[in-house]
C-alpha cells in the first residue's frame, strides 16, 4: 500500500514540474479553475460577480454601476448554462450607455458541478464614442479569426459546435482481479479485464450548430443546437477489447428565452436532448444523462451527456428560482429500461450567502425493477421523492467558508419503500497562502435494505454522478454502486493558476447494511461492512478556452468487504488516466 500511494505522489509532482513556468506566476485563483463555456453546457452558476477594470473602488457610483450590469446580464444566479443564451445576456450589458468593453468567464471550484460566473466589464471614457460591432466568418470584413462564429451581434449569434477528446487509459488489476466474477451475466462485458495490466484508447468529435435570435424589438429570443457525436475504442478496456465505433445525434434542442431586466424577471423553456443538473449532482447529474458504454464507446471520456428526451422549464424572479422538468435518459439499446422523471424545484439563491430550494421527484414510468428476496413486483413505477436543500457561503478576504447539505427522503405509491439518503460538507479555502488551498470533508450517507423488515429501504441514487464529486471513488463505484453507503471523504485542492488544479481525494467507503441485494452478485450477502479507501489525484490544466489537460490516477484498496467474499486474493486496482478535451463551442 505505502509503495502505491508512494507512486501516486510522484505522478502529482510530474505533472506539477511539467508546467512548473506557469506556477511561479500564480494568479488570483479565489474562484477556482477557468473553464471552458462549451464545457459548462448544463452546469448550473451558483453566483455572479462583476469586476470593473477601470474604477476599483467601493464608491456608491461603483456599486450602482455593479447592480445595473447584474440586473442587465438577468440570467444570473441559480439559472442553467447555455452558451448562446448567456452571450445574449453579455451582448445586453455591452448595449449600456456607460460600458465600452464586457465578457464574462467561467470558474469552478474543483469539488462541485456548480460555477461562478464574472462579468468583466470596462466603463467608457469621455473621448470614447459607443459603437456596435459585429463578429463571425460571415460578417464583411472578417475572417476566420472568428471561428467557430458565423455571425454574432448584439441581437442574434449563429455559431459551430466543435468539440471532442481523446484518451488513453490503464487499468491494473481491474475489479480488484475479480473482472469475470463481478462482471458476470452483464451484457457489454464480452472480455472483461483481470488480473494484470488493461490498455486502451478512445477519441470522441462533435459537430453541430447553434444560434439564439431576438424577435423584433420583444425581449423574446428563440434558440436552438443540434450536434452529431462520433465515438472509437480500440484496446483492452474493463469490458471488451473490440475496437468499435458509434455516431447518434447529441443535441437536438429548441428554446426559447423571455427576459425583462427591470423587473428581474427571466423564463426559460427548452425540449429535445440536451443536458439537466439538479443542484450538485447528488441525485441527477449532467454526465449521468446518456449512456457511454458497450457499443457506445466512450467508457472513460464520457462524452455522450444529452438526455434523450427533455422538456425543461426555469423561471428567475430576482432571487427566486421555479423549475419543472421531464427526463428520459439515453440507454444501452439492448437494454432500455425506458425510465422517465417529473421533477418541481422551488428556491432561493441571493448570489452571496444563501442557496436553498426543495425538490419533488416523481418516476411516471420505469421497466426496471428493485431486486427482494419476498418476490414482491417491485417496479420504479410510482416512486417519489423528497430534496431539501442547504448551501451556506461566507467569503471574507482571508477565507472562504461553504457549508453544503442535502436531504431525500424516497418513498413508493405502490409498495412498501422508506429509503433516504444526505450528505453535509464543509469546506475551508485559504485565500492568503500559496496556491489557495481548499480543504474539504464530506460525510454521505445512502441508506441499505434492511432484511428483517418487509419496507423496502434500500436507497435509489437515480441519476448521480460527476468525476470529482457524486462518482464516490472512481474504481470502488464500478463495483458497488450508490446505495447502501456510508462514505467519509476528505478533500484538498490546490490552484497554483486561474487555468489549473491539483486535487488529492480520499475515500473511506462503509456498507450500512451486510445485506446488499441490488450490488454486484458477488457482493449481495457482505461479510464485513467495510468496502476499502479509494486515493485519487487529479490534474487539470485548462490551457486555453478551447484546450483542457486532465491526468488521473486512482488506487482502490479492497477492505474485509471484498477481500472475505472471494476466495483468492484480491489486489488494489489502479487506474491512470490522461486526456486532451477541444472545446470550441
Amino acid at each position: 500500500m505505502i509503495k502505491i500511494i508512494v507512486k501516486n505522489i510522484f505522478f502529482l509532482i510530474v505533472s506539477i514540474l511539467i508546467y512548473i513556468p506557469g506556477i511561479l506566476h500564480s494568479q488570483n485563483t479565489n474562484y477556482g479553475v477557468e473553464i471552458s463555456k462549451a464545457a459548462a453546457g448544463g452546469l448550473i452558476i451558483s453566483n455572479v460577480t462583476v469586476q470593473i477594470k477601470n474604477d476599483s473602488s467601493l464608491s456608491a457610483e461603483y456599486l450602482l454601476r455593479s447592480d445595473e450590469i447584474k440586473k442587465t446580464f438577468a440570467v444570473g444566479a441559480g439559472m442553467t448554462f447555455e452558451i448562446n443564451v448567456f452571450d445574449l445576456a453579455i451582448s445586453n450589458v455591452r448595449k449600456l450607455d456607460f460600458i465600452s468593453r464586457a465578457e464574462y468567464k467561467l470558474f469552478s471550484s474543483g469539488f462541485s458541478d456548480n460555477i461562478t460566473l464574472i462579468i468583466y466589464a470596462e466603463l467608457i471614457t469621455k473621448d470614447q464614442k459607443k459603437k456596435e460591432e459585429s463578429k463571425g466568418i460571415l460578417v464583411k470584413g472578417k475572417g476566420l479569426e472568428d471561428f467557430p462564429v458565423l455571425i454574432e451581434n448584439n441581437y442574434s449569434k449563429l455559431s459551430l459546435i466543435l468539440t471532442g477528446g481523446i484518451g488513453v487509459f490503464n487499468d491494473n488489476n481491474a475489479f480488484f482481479g475479480h473482472g469475470e466474477i463481478f462482471t458476470k451475466g452483464s451484457p457489454i462485458a464480452k472480455n472483461p479485464a483481470g488480473p494484470g495490466n488493461s490498455t486502451w484508447g478512445e477519441g470522441s468529435l462533435e459537430l453541430g450548430i447553434g444560434g439564439l435570435a431576438q424577435l423584433g424589438s420583444l425581449p423574446v429570443y428563440p434558440y436552438f443546437g443540434v450536434s452529431g457525436l462520433m465515438t472509437g475504442a480500440t484496446g483492452q478496456d474493463l469490458y471488451t477489447s473490440e475496437t468499435r465505433g458509434f455516431t447518434d445525434f447529441e443535441k437536438a434542442y429548441l428554446g426559447i428565452l423571455f427576459e425583462n431586466s427591470k423587473k428581474g424577471f427571466v423564463a426559460n423553456l427548452s425540449a429535445g436532448r440536451q443536458n439537466f443538473l439538479l443542484n450538485d449532482g447528488f441525485l441527477f447529474s449532467r454526465y449521468s444523462g446518456s449512456a457511454n458504454a458497450g457499443q457506445r464507446a466512450s467508457l472513460f471520456l464520457s462524452a455522450r451527456t444529452t438526455f434523450e428526451k427533455t422538456a425543461l422549464l426555469k423561471i428567475k424572479y430576482n432571487n427566486f428560482i421555479l423549475e419543472g422538468a421531464f427526463l428520459e435518459p439515453e440507454e444501452l439499446d439492448f437494454s432500455p429500461s425506458n425510465t422517465q422523471y417529473l421533477l418541481g424545484t422551488f428556491g432561493y439563491n441571493n448570489n452571496s450567502t444563501v442557496n436553498t430550494g426543495f425538490s419533488y421527484i416523481s418516476i411516471v414510468s420505469s421497466n426496471s425493477k428493485y431486486p427482494n428476496v419476498n418476490g414482491v413486483n417491485m417496479t420504479k413505477v410510482g416512486l417519489y421523492a423528497f430534496n431539501p436543500k442547504l448551501w451556506l457561503t461566507s467569503s471574507k478576504k482571508n477565507y472562504n467558508i461553504n457549508l453544503r447539505s442535502e436531504f431525500v427522503y424516497e418513498g413508493n405509491r405502490n409498495f412498501d419503500m422508506g429509503a433516504y439518503a444526505y450528505y453535509a460538507t464543509l469546506s475551508y479555502q485559504f485565500n492568503k497562502l500559496m496556491f489557495n488551498p481548499k480543504l474539504s470533508y464530506r460525510y454521505s450517507y445512502m441508506s441499505g435494505d434492511d432484511s428483517a423488515t418487509v419496507k423496502y429501504e434500500r436507497f435509489d441514487p437515480m441519476l448521480t454522478g460527476g468525476l470529482g464529486n457524486w462518482i464516490q471513488g472512481l474504481n470502488f463505484r464500478k463495483v458497488i454502486g450508490s446505495g447502501n453507503i456510508a462514505a467519509h471523504r476528505v478533500e484538498l485542492n490546490l490552484y497554483p493558476k486561474s487555468d489549473m488544479l491539483l486535487s488529492i481525494d480520499f475515500f473511506y467507503l462503509l456498507a450500512p447494511q451486510l445485506f446488499n441485494l441490488g450490488g454486484l452478485p458477488p457482493l449481495s450477502r457482505l461479510p464485513d461492512n467495510t468496502y476499502g479507501q479509494e486515493l485519487t489525484l487529479t490534474y487539470k490544466y485548462f490551457i486555453s478556452n478551447k484546450f483542457t489537460l486532465l491526468s488521473v490516477i486512482s488506487t482502490a484498496f479492497p477492505g474485509n468487504a471484498i477481500k472475505q467474499s472471494f476466495n483468492t486474493p484480491s489486489d488494489p486496482w489502479t487506474t491512470i488516466q490522461m486526456a486532451f478535451f477541444i472545446h470550441i463551442l
